[in-house]
Order: structure tokens, then C-alpha cells, then sequence
């Protein structure tokens, strides 16, 4: 596969890959994809003389959508306490503590407390209409940063920000090179690419023609059948 366009993460896992008829184009688009996630993160307070900023992120990758947080924290003199980027449950427990559910309220999928943590880190493929979508587009990455009231549903597509958003905790550059390629070769190929390829030879032999079919069977130096 070949990369066009930025650096990111993965880029080079194979060094010698000598596939140049798979090309992933970076062009780093600006577009109203799908809705991104309105859910709002029900976190507890702290007492800590912090101030705190939360910030949900959302990537599109090969056909899956995955969410994490992003968590910063600056003194009251906003100088910089920690900036992680989540992209698990485990990884953003460990900085934040999620409210418990009322037990008076009725679960909905809008709000997110201690119970559905779990379900928020857990990657998703997208639905048919959005994949129909990513193939008519050529669309291999996308990805959405908003806040906890933000509701805008612009996407970067095909973008090399992964680094930045530390998207390697969760998935390895080699797993993301192998992923982009299959995905690239045969998800947003061309009906025609994916036809099967048969050689000149092979066509001459299913049509009956053979050796002898362009040449003079007969030849006083060079009967047929004569090496």
C-alpha cells in the first residue's frame, strides 16, 4: 500500500511493501458525516482546586466507530496538572470517577454514569447507510473532537491526526497498516478491480486455440509436432 499526503503513527510498519497499486490517499476533508455522540458524560466533582476539561473524542476507523475522552487538568493558575487521552474504561477510571445511576431514573442512552462505561468505550461497526457512505466516499478515517454540550457533526476524513490523539494505545501500527490495506483492497475497491484477472494465455486456451493456431502446420524444413 501506498500513503500519500502526512505522517502518521503507522506509516513505514512495512518498509518493503511493494504493492504501489493500493494508494491511500490523505487529503484531509472537512465534511458532515454522521452525527457524532451527544451523550453526556455524568462525572463526579472533585474537591481538588483543579480546573478540569473533558473532551470526547470519536474515530471512524475501517468501518468501526471507536469513542474515548480526552482529560485535562490545569492548577487554578492554568498551569498544565495532565492532559490523557482514554480510549478504554480502564484507562479513563483512572483519572475519573462516573456518578451512579439514579435509581428513580430510567435508563436512556443519552447520559452516561458508572454502570455505561463500559458501552461507551466499546468499539461499534457503523450502520449500513454510514458504510455505504465511507465506500462512496473512499472514506478509510474519520474522526470527531467536541465537547460535552457540542452537537456538531463535522468530521476530518482521511487525515493523519491519529498520533496526535494517541490512537496506538488501542490499536498497534502494524494492526492499523494490515487493517487500512485490507480495508483499502477490498472494501472501497472498484467492481471492476474486484473481478478476477485472466491471463492472454488462459483465454487463448478456453477459446481452443493452441500453439499451432497462428503458425504454418506445414513446412517442408519443419513438420508439425517437430521441435
Amino acid at each position: 500500500m501506498r500513503i500519500i499526503g502526512g505522517h502518521d503513527y503507522y506509516d513505514g510498519v512495512i518498509p518493503f511493501d511493494s504493492d504501489r497499486e493500493r494508494v491511500f490517499v490523505r487529503d484531509h476533508k472537512t465534511i458532515e458525516l454522521v452525527p457524532v455522540d451527544n451523550s453526556r458524560l455524568q462525572i463526579k466533582s472533585t474537591a481538588r482546586p483543579v480546573l478540569r476539561g473533558i473532551e470526547k473524542l470519536e474515530v471512524i476507523f475501517c468501518g468501526k466507530r471507536y469513542r474515548g475522552i480526552r482529560i485535562k487538568e490545569t492548577t487554578r493558575q492554568y498551569q498544565p496538572l495532565i492532559d490523557v487521552f482514554a480510549w478504554t474504561a480502564e484507562r479513563a477510571l483512572q483519572h475519573l470517577e462516573f456518578d451512579d445511576r439514579p435509581a428513580w431514573r430510567t435508563p436512556d442512552g443519552e447520559q452516561i454514569y458508572s454502570q455505561d462505561v463500559g458501552r461507551y468505550f466499546a468499539p461499534t461497526p457503523v450502520d449500513e447507510k454510514t458504510f455505504a457512505l465511507l465506500r462512496q466516499q473512499k472514506i478509510l478515517i474519520a474522526i470527531a473532537q467536541h465537547e460535552g454540550f457540542s452537537n456538531k457533526s463535522t468530521w476530518r476524513v482521511n487525515s493523519a491526526e491519529l498520533k496526535y490523539l494517541h490512537f496506538g494505545s488501542i490499536m498497534p501500527a502494524w494492526e492499523a497498516y494490515q487493517e487500512l490495506e485490507m480495508f483499502l483492497g477490498t472494501i472501497l475497491v472498484n467492481d471492476d478491480d474486484q473481478m478476477v484477472k485472466v491471463s492472454e494465455q488462459s483465454k487463448l486456451v478456453k477459446h481452443g486455440f493452441d500453439k499451432w493456431s497462428f503458425k504454418n502446420p506445414i513446412h517442408r524444413n519443419k513438420p508439425r509436432g517437430a521441435k
